[in-house]
């Protein structure tokens, strides 16, 4: 399966033409909306850029925090790092998520408590093993995908024919020059001529593939039985798997979780989650309180 990511690597794909130092925009209809592109550009560039960000440095990589990266404070959207604590007196150490914000400022921008490690990655755990992956939450997401993008496919499969008939028009007109030239000669005119022409044709043909293989993905969702086997497989992988193997899989289908410590001592906020297996695109997650 291709990945979404590359509908967000490509610039192409917003409608906009690069090569060399040269930018032309409005280059074609955009498959991907322009601000959604730019939107998960500045996502990508916060979480795959080197440095303590990066989700393979080697600070995060060994981390025993496997919600690094994903955890906000759900308070003011800061992230929340892991901090440990230790304890001289009682010989004893304490792991939290607690909020940059509130670690940085001196105004006190934010006021939310440290959340205890192992109780937020316990109930992360817990509400996707007991609730997101249940084959009812997943078939009712699959449900909503499929009545949210009928208007988008129609909308595709329109551009794909006129699109289509303008890559038949190339091509005849490629096909007439390359008659013109094998009974008259190389003339440099109609060789600048052709070589445009076979470059609006490439470009015109990756835009139909980039189209279709879009169209694809919306028309093939994963069906009940691919959807419980993939569900099953990344259960049993966070009940038994070792942390980095856990802390892979949670940033496969997590988007970002929102936490916090309530007044009334309650741990509390939002997952957003993809439905697994990379069927949908980036931007797309759905939620599910933290502890409801």
């Amino acid at each position: 399966t291709t990945s979404w990511n590359h509908f967000f690597t490509n610039p192409i794909y917003k409608g906009e033409l690069r090569y060399g130092d040269q930018i032309i925009t409005d280059y074609c209809m955009p498959i991907v909306p322009p601000h959604l592109w730019d939107a998960v550009q500045k996502f990508q560039s916060q979480k795959i850029m080197s440095g303590p960000k990066n989700p393979n440095h080697p600070r995060r990589k060994n981390s025993p925090y496997i919600l690094s990266g994903l955890a906000h404070c759900a308070a003011c959207g800061s992230p929340l790092n892991g901090e440990t604590i230790r304890s001289r007196a009682k010989n004893h150490t304490n792991r939290y998520y607690a909020c940059t914000l509130k670690k940085r400022s001196t105004s006190q921008e934010c006021n939310s408590p440290n959340i205890p490690k192992q109780a937020l990655e316990d109930i992360v755990i817990d509400q996707i093993i007991e609730h997101i992956l249940t084959i009812d939450n997943l078939m009712s997401i699959r449900k909503q995908i499929q009545t949210d993008s009928q208007k988008d496919i129609d909308e595709q499969q329109g551009q794909v024919a006129a699109h289509r008939k303008q890559y038949q028009s190339l091509q005849r007109q490629i096909t007439n020059i390359v008659k013109a030239i094998s009974s008259a000669g190389h003339s440099p005119a109609l060789i600048s001529e052709l070589n445009t022409l076979e470059t609006q044709s490439g470009q015109l043909g990756a835009q139909i593939a980039a189209i279709e293989t879009q169209i694809s993905h919306l028309q093939n969702l994963p069906d009940e039985g691919a959807l419980t086997i993939t569900a099953q497989h990344i259960k049993n992988a966070l009940q038994s798997a070792d942390r980095q193997t856990q802390k892979n899989i949670l940033s496969s289908i997590i988007n970002r979780i929102d936490a916090q410590i309530t007044v009334n001592n309650k741990l509390a906020g939002m997952i957003y989650y993809y439905l697994p297996g990379e069927f949908t695109p980036m931007g797309l997650s759905h939620r599910w309180e933290l502890n409801p």
